[in-house]
């Protein structure tokens, strides 16, 4: 096969070269279901100008529909990787295999009754920067009349099934039985949210999105280790109801105390009194016993003193 390569960006000169090329395909899921298959076409991705049989030259652009059904579809897309004369690898064009991108319109009656897809899946930490809960998050739905989001999750190493964990109304769930650890761990785990609405109709399952973890009982030994300076953080999730995660930083062993103050200054918990160990440190705030409002949390170890604000919104 003849590879005719146009505008690669620079970086290689004029001549022969071995070239692989490689068949990358992504599998989307539709942010509603159809009524009967979509017309769906692929777009040009950073160029106006992409791959095709007809016209075999190389940009970014190419992106072909493999299959379609009323809920997803197949999207294709080729990079390659070129070799000198010596089997030596000189670049990838237009990017490598992790890279690609890939775009596409849609055109086609959307089924009436059920709520739209949950789009844009992700997960992170509970706490910002530390070492927190599995925290699986997605974008809000558009409807006024949703009932819940239902989160799945199932775990490779214990079975691979699906398992529902909880109903909620927020766009987030906390996963407090695993510590978020990615990109190791022992544990793979998967999740998938759908919404119910007032009509107890179901939307398709978001696309699944996966990360490595341990188990919580391991927070206490990956928390250990040395801090160059006390810190208090900002509790995770916030707003919340009715828990809520507070981290913070000893940087010498000392007397910690860390207590809530209603927004009159009323003292309303105590949740750290004792001696604690240079390093890294968390505890949980429940706050089922409290009205809505705004509160404060207030650190004071050896000669820090730092407050943070916090809302309980049930």
């Amino acid at each position: 096969m003849t590879l005719q390569l146009i505008n690669p960006g620079g970086g290689l000169a004029t001549g022969g070269y071995i070239v692989k090329r490689y068949d990358v395909r992504k599998t989307i899921t539709f942010p509603t279901q159809y009524s009967v298959n979509p017309y769906i076409w692929g777009r040009g991705v950073n160029a106006t100008v992409g791959w095709s049989a007809a016209n075999p030259n190389y940009q970014t652009g190419y992106c072909n529909v493999v299959w379609v059904n009323s809920t997803q579809a197949q999207l294709q897309t080729f990079v390659y990787q070129f070799f000198n004369g010596l089997g030596q690898s000189v670049g990838w064009y237009p990017s490598t295999v992790g890279n690609a991108a890939f775009a596409y319109s849609i055109l086609g009656a959307p089924l009436s009754g059920p709520p739209t897809t949950p789009q844009n899946p992700a997960l992170s930490s509970s706490i910002p920067g530390g070492y927190g809960f599995v925290k699986f998050s997605w974008t809000a739905n558009s409807e006024p009349d949703l009932q819940y989001y239902e989160v799945w999750r199932k775990v490779i190493e214990y079975g691979g099934n699906w398992t529902l964990l909880a109903t909620t109304t927020n766009p987030y769930y906390i996963d407090n039985e695993f510590l978020y650890t990615n990109p190791v761990g022992d544990f793979r785990l998967t999740y998938k949210v759908r919404v119910k609405d007032n009509q107890n109709l179901y939307s398709i399952y978001s696309e699944e999105i996966s990360c490595r973890a341990e188990t919580a009982s391991k927070k206490g030994s990956l928390l250990e280790g040395e801090v160059s300076d006390y810190n208090l953080f900002q509790n995770y999730p916030n707003p919340f109801n009715p828990q809520t995660t507070i981290q913070y930083n000893v940087k010498e062993k000392g007397l910690v105390q860390l207590k809530i103050f209603d927004i009159l200054g009323k003292e309303v918990a105590v949740l750290v009194n004792e001696v604690k160990e240079e390093g890294n440190h968390y505890v949980i705030f429940d706050a089922s016993d409290l009205p809505s409002g705004v509160y404060v949390y207030k650190l004071r170890v050896n000669n820090f003193i730092s407050n943070q604000k916090m809302i309980l919104l049930k």
